[in-house]
């Protein structure tokens, strides 16, 4: 969870829309500051067991704040579409949503892919590993950048 209320999905929406999620070390976006409007495509350069892979992505959709699942979660967010060259093949979406009953805020990362390079295939449960080592990573530097923005102490 990264808190709950709305001055806290705020702080989300905008950890989201700077790619805050990328904001560690295992993951640099390139160009640096690049928005998330459609067709955006973006380089990110991941790091792991001493292996630089540059995986290449388009934004295909974005979910905006009247996005509702469920009918009481909003959502925001966006995903992107893996290009020629990624790991993988797939999308992933990057989104946080508040649940207008509880108001808790939650960060959530959906994956839909399958290996697309000969090192995926070969690593494939490397390349789970790793995605679960991203996403323990992606949810800290969300959670920072929100605590951070709303002046909550480290703890």
């Amino acid at each position: 969870s990264l808190g709950s209320g709305d001055e806290v999905f705020e702080a989300a929406k905008e950890a989201i829309d700077s790619w805050q999620m990328f904001n560690h070390s295992m993951a640099s976006l390139h160009p640096v500051g690049i928005d998330t409007s459609l067709q955006t495509c973006v380089a990110v350069l991941f790091r792991g067991y001493g292996l630089w892979i540059l995986n290449p992505a388009r934004i295909l959709y974005r979910l905006s704040e009247s996005s509702l699942r469920d009918g009481r979660v909003r959502q925001f967010g966006f995903a992107y579409g893996t290009l020629p060259g990624h790991i993988a093949k797939g999308e992933e979406c990057f989104s946080v949503e508040i649940d207008t009953i509880t108001n808790e805020v939650q960060f959530r990362i959906t994956v839909i892919s399958r290996p697309g390079h000969l090192l995926s295939w070969i690593g494939s449960l490397i390349m789970t590993r790793e995605q679960k080592r991203f996403r323990r990573l992606a949810g800290r530097a969300m959670k920072s950048y929100v605590d951070l923005k709303l002046g909550v102490e480290p703890g």
